[in-house]
């Protein structure tokens, strides 16, 4: 099943800086902010393995959150083989609908060991019964030296249009869409970012708000990515935005989420009136 809705990749399990953070509270966030489904980073490089507790993947899927786990910055290696097939193997016993792979400055100028990679994940992900996920830089044509086409078998791509530089182009999304279906791939999705020009600052309220209206509408799925802990203010603002996106059905009988002293319901309405 492809993404469908709002998602986020996921850096930590930790959803506030303050309180309690557990299975539950993150699956309760994440359903309450509206989010379809999440992306959580499950191996950074080839053996930085990361967030695959069991207990936050159940919580995660019973709330109705669908998980497509993400592989960043994976390194040319003669066993990528071996590390795609565990990899595979481990997120598909949690419940996983899709391996997303992100390849960036590593496979530049890299033809064969692209070659190799997006062989293991067509492969391997169908093994598992997966679906292929790609994702990379915004725009295609602005990095010629990436080896697109070897990539372009996968069954959804998300262009990483994080406007880090706060440029608020209009057409931004739709040229990042329109140039990954020139690449050859099928389905192609838009992503928001949550941080602005230093990696290490988030986007304002206003700003983001802006940012996330110039997203087409009719785009099926939208992956954000952000610090390994959103702030506060911003969970509002997405809350806001995310809200009709997913069938209704709130939290399943889980007590309303309380962040920084409001609900995420009041977290929302002060986005909107900010």
């Amino acid at each position: 099943m492809l993404p469908r809705g709002h998602g986020l990749f996921v850096r930590s399990w930790r959803v506030t800086s303050r309180g309690v953070n557990s299975p539950r509270t993150f699956a309760s966030v994440y359903r309450a902010a509206h989010f379809s489904f999440a992306s959580p980073v499950v191996l950074a490089g080839n053996t930085r393995s990361k967030l695959r507790e069991s207990q936050y993947w159940a919580a995660a899927r019973a709330a109705g959150i669908e998980m497509h786990p993400c592989w960043v910055l994976p390194e040319p290696s003669a066993s990528i083989d071996d590390i795609c097939a565990r990899l595979c193997e481990s997120v598909a016993r949690l419940g996983a609908r899709s391996l997303i792979v992100d390849p960036e400055l590593e496979y530049k100028g890299k033809r064969r060991e692209a070659m190799l990679l997006a062989a293991s994940m067509e492969q391997r992900t169908r093994q598992h019964g997966l679906l292929y996920g790609f994702t990379s830089y915004s725009l295609p044509n602005a990095h010629p030296d990436f080896p697109w086409a070897e990539f372009a078998g996968a069954d959804f791509a998300f262009a990483q249009t994080y406007d880090a530089r706060m440029l608020f182009e209009p057409d931004y999304f739709a040229r990042a869409v329109s140039q990954y279906r020139d690449k050859g791939f099928r389905v192609s999705f838009p992503c928001f970012g949550l941080n602005d020009r230093n990696a290490n600052r988030t986007k304002p309220v206003p700003d983001l708000r802006r940012h996330l209206r110039l997203i087409p509408t009719d785009a099926d799925a939208v992956c954000g990515w952000g610090p390994p802990t959103v702030p506060t203010r911003q969970w509002g603002a997405l809350a806001s935005w995310n809200s009709g996106t997913v069938p209704r059905g709130g939290l399943g009988g889980m007590a309303p989420l309380v962040l920084g002293g409001l609900t995420l319901a009041g977290l929302a309405l002060a986005a909107l009136k900010g």
